[in-house]
Parts: C-alpha cells; structure tokens; sequence
C-alpha cells in the first residue's frame, strides 16, 4: 500500500518534500491524478509505512495539505 498527500500549492509539496527527505523518509513527488484533486497539480506519494512519520513532519512544520489518501 501506498500514501498520497494532495496539497492546495506547489510551496507546500515542496516543503514537504525537503523535511522528507532530511528525516530520510521514503517517497517522491509526482502529478496528481484528477480523479483525487484538481488543487496545486502536484502531490507526494510514499509507503504507506511512512503516514504517521509525515503526519509528525507535516504538524511540526506547520505544512498545509489538502488529503491523505490511502492506495492499494
């Protein structure tokens, strides 16, 4: 299984993607499937083992993100 974070702006997956990869969490930015959101066009995808560390980085960093969504 796998996560994708979506996010209103570019900023945002970015930032995330920086504190990502400083706490070497697995995981990489790619274009958003419509059929999940039409916001900033970008989103983060990464094991699904990694949610509640992004969780961690995502309120430690006060990184605004639309949905996580959970994918088989």
């Amino acid at each position: 299984m796998k996560i994708l974070v979506t996010f209103h702006t570019t900023f945002n997956v970015l930032t995330l993607e920086k504190y990502a990869k400083l706490e070497k969490i697995e995981g990489r930015i790619l274009p958003t499937p419509r059929k999940f959101s039409a916001s900033c066009g970008l989103s983060w995808m990464g094991p699904y083992e990694t949610e509640l560390k992004l969780k961690e980085i995502i309120e430690k960093y006060n990184i605004e993100f639309d949905k996580i969504y959970e994918l088989e």
